[in-house]
């Protein structure tokens, strides 16, 4: 798995992001988002599981992984298929997350979700066990709600893709503080499903008004990004801000330290 890092601009927090691409989508999805958070002192990760071999599982064992090499629990923020593969692996262990932010996440057994597959190209890929191909751009608009950008998706392994059609893919209720975000304009999550989510969940819900399926790409992704930096800021702000000047005292107090020769 590939980690891009996000370089803050004078850093506030001790708790990175790590941002999780929904399917067919890259990282690069969360340019915008990642470069306002990072603006607004949050450093993170960009994490591209595309190439993890293994279905959904592995890649929730390769965000663990990840989580487990950072300094201090990081904030998960996912969209899409990434929302639940954040939220499994939220649910791992306590140093995993210290919060959970999850964007237009897949609902499991629903059949929007199903009607994803619904293409005869996805069909014939997956009977070959070759990448399932993205939806068209006439199939985005009708799925998504929008198209999104052109560069941004990418052929998906049919592994995930399997788990996904077939249920494997499941959701239980956060461990750790959670927000929910939809756009009131998603047909793959319609509002009241993303309300009903978020409440099956235990997390908190947000929607943003004219927002289709990639909130955080389209015309309203600041409105989007002001969402998630003021939940997270109201949320865990405080604990985030004394663990951040516990870990410059620490730092300043070892620079202080006399060399010993």
């Amino acid at each position: 798995m590939r980690a891009t890092p996000i370089h803050p601009e004078g850093g506030r927090y001790a708790a990175p992001l790590l941002f999780l691409p929904g399917l067919w989508s890259r990282p690069r999805s969360f340019d915008l988002l990642a470069g306002y958070l990072a603006h607004r002192g949050w450093a993170g990760w960009l994490l591209d599981v595309g190439e993890v071999r293994g279905g959904v599982a592995a890649r929730i064992d390769a965000v663990v992984a990840h989580a487990g090499t950072l300094a201090s629990p990081p904030v998960l923020i996912g969209h899409d298929l990434g929302a639940l593969i954040a939220l499994a692996a939220s649910r791992r262990r306590r140093d995993v997350a210290a919060c959970l932010v999850m964007l237009a996440p897949l609902v499991p057994g629903e059949t929007p979700v199903a009607g994803l597959l619904w293409r005869w190209n996805a069909i014939a890929a997956l009977l070959l066990g070759r990448d399932v191909p993205p939806p068209s751009a006439a199939q985005a608009s009708a799925i998504w709600g929008q198209r999104p950008p052109a560069g941004l998706l990418t052929p998906e392994r049919a592994d995930v893709v399997l788990d996904v059609a077939r249920a494997r893919v499941t959701a239980e209720p956060a461990r750790v503080p959670a927000l929910c975000v939809g756009g009131a304009a998603d047909p793959l999550l319609p509002p009241a499903a993303a309300r009903g989510f978020a409440a099956r969940m235990g997390a908190d819900h947000r929607e943003v008004a004219a927002a289709a399926h990639f909130a955080h790409v389209g015309a309203r992704w600041r409105t989007l990004a002001d969402v998630v930096h003021r939940w997270l800021v109201t949320r865990l702000g405080e604990p985030l801000l004394e663990t951040y000047a516990d870990v410059m005292a620490e730092r300043d107090a070892d620079d202080d330290e006399p060399t010993k020769t």
